[in-house]
C-alpha cells in the first residue's frame, strides 16, 4: 500500500517517537534540504514563522565540507573538526535580510560563498588557517544565524520549549 507522509513534519515529529513532549513548543528542523522554525500548538496545529529562503543549513555543511575536502556528510565532518578548531579564527558574515515581516527567516548562501570564495577577507590575524579553524569558524557562524532567528520566535511567541528534528540537530554546537 501507498502511504502518505509528509516529510517536513516527519522530521518535526520525530523526537515524540522516543520522547513524550508537551506542546505547544517551537519546532526546529534543520537538515540537508529544510531549515523551517515553526510555532507547534498542537499535533496538527502548525504555523510556519520561518524558512531558508536559499540553501538550507545542512546544505551549506555539505557544500562546504565538500569544496575544503572534509569529507561527507559534511555535518558530521565539520562538527568533528571544529571541536579542534578555534571559532574566532574567522569572521563570517551574518546574513541582512531586508524582509520585514518575514523575521524569522534564514539565509545561508551568503556565509556559503563568504567561505569558500572570500575566506581570506574573514580571517583574523593572529589565527592560523587550518581546516580546524574554517571548521569552528563556519560552524558557529551558520549555527548563530539560526539561534538568532529561534531565540526570536521564542521571545515574540512566549514558546519557551524547542524541539528539534533532522540531521543539523545532531550538530554538537547546536
Amino acid at each position: 500500500p501507498f502511504v502518505a507522509v509528509d516529510h517536513v513534519r516527519a522530521h518535526m515529529y520525530s523526537p515524540h517517537i522516543e520522547n513524550d513532549i508537551d506542546y505547544p513548543y517551537l519546532g526546529l528542523l534543520v537538515s540537508g534540504g529544510h531549515t523551517v522554525i515553526s510555532a507547534v500548538r498542537e499535533f496538527d496545529d502548525v504555523e510556519v514563522l520561518g524558512t531558508t529562503i536559499d540553501d538550507a543549513c545542512g546544505e551549506a555543511f555539505d557544500k562546504v565540507a565538500k569544496f575544503f575536502g572534509f569529507g561527507f556528510p559534511g555535518g558530521i565532518a565539520i562538527d568533528e573538526l571544529a571541536r579542534r578548531g578555534n571559532d574566532r579564527a574567522f569572521s563570517f558574515p551574518n546574513p541582512s535580510l531586508h524582509k520585514g515581516e518575514h523575521r524569522y527567516d534564514v539565509s545561508y548562501s551568503g556565509l556559503k560563498t563568504a567561505v569558500i570564495n572570500q575566506l581570506e577577507g574573514f580571517h583574523n590575524a593572529g589565527f592560523e588557517k587550518s581546516r580546524e579553524n574554517i571548521a569552528a569558524s563556519f560552524q558557529k557562524a551558520a549555527i548563530d544565524i539560526l539561534l538568532k532567528r529561534l531565540y526570536l520566535a521564542a521571545e515574540d511567541t512566549g514558546l519557551t520549549r524547542v524541539v528539534v528534528g533532522g540531521g543539523v540537530a545532531a550538530n554538537s554546537y547546536l
